[in-house]
């Protein structure tokens, strides 16, 4: 371990500070919804059927709806080939109404 001086040491709260960033980007997102702008679109993509990945995937599905932020996943067989995995990544860049694009580990 490491040894830190007495009263060096701070206890961050993670889930107060999540909450505060997810509120921020909820404010954000709303304002560019009645700015007439955007509604911004995140597709995830998942290779395999990976509990852990698959948990990530929620927590994230759940943290885009929080914010109004739409979600897709596209979800591929975990046999899928290389060049297919970067035809669908390619495929949703090209999409003006896709705003950011994760695809999700183990590969």
């Amino acid at each position: 371990g490491v040894d830190l001086p007495a009263g060096k040491a701070k206890l961050l709260d993670g889930k107060r500070v999540s909450d505060s960033v997810l509120d921020a980007v909820k404010s954000k997102v709303e304002k560019l919804a009645m700015s007439g702008c955007v509604s911004p679109h995140l597709v995830v993509v998942l290779i395999g059927d990976d509990p852990a990945s698959q948990s990530y995937i929620n927590r994230k599905e759940a943290a885009a709806k929080r914010c109004g932020v739409r979600s897709t996943v596209v979800r591929l067989e975990a046999e899928v080939t290389e060049a297919a995995v970067i035809s669908e990544v390619q495929k949703r860049n090209v999409d003006p109404d896709i705003h950011g694009i994760i695809v999700q580990l183990p590969l």
